[in-house]
């Protein structure tokens, strides 16, 4: 419905815009629609990728795993990179661990598997836990997460 309003302007009920205003506060309305987005995408930073560099424990199946720098949502668990690691190496995923590699201060980089024989600083991880909880501990100085992979030797 259409109706003529104070000082001539009309108030426009079929767009939702039933407070009878001349356009001026809809204007308000998107700006405050574009202030609310922009928080959003502020909070959604937060909700960053997680780059991991993920390496066999003694150089065992290097081969059949050819990526080792992996970008994976925080969201993520351990039991996804288990599944990964078993898929790309043709194992089950109960015969994989994923070990978490405390960083090493003084490492600038990762040349080769050589690096991983402190096996003092490997923490075995859970299936259900988080790369989102794990980063604070596992976070090398270059902003990557360390882990190591190994098959179960079968006795």
């Amino acid at each position: 419905m259409l109706a003529w309003g104070k000082n001539g302007a009309r108030s426009q009920t079929r767009h939702g815009n039933s407070s009878g205003s001349n356009g001026r506060l809809a204007k308000g309305g998107r700006m405050a629609k574009l202030a609310e987005y922009l928080r959003n995408l502020d909070e959604n930073d937060n909700e960053l990728d997680v780059h991991l560099i993920l390496l066999p424990l003694d150089g065992e199946s290097l081969i059949n795993l050819p990526t080792w720098y992996l970008c994976c949502r925080p969201s993520s668990s351990i039991r996804h990179l288990r599944q990964f690691v078993a898929h790309k190496t043709s194992q089950q995923a109960e015969e994989v661990e994923i070990y978490g590699r405390k960083p090493q201060f003084g490492d600038t980089a990762i040349k080769d598997e050589a690096k991983l024989d402190h096996l003092e600083s490997l923490e075995i991880l859970a299936g259900d836990e988080s790369l989102a909880k794990l980063c604070a501990s596992f976070i090398s100085a270059r902003g990557d997460m360390e882990l190591v992979y190994a098959i179960k030797r079968q006795s």
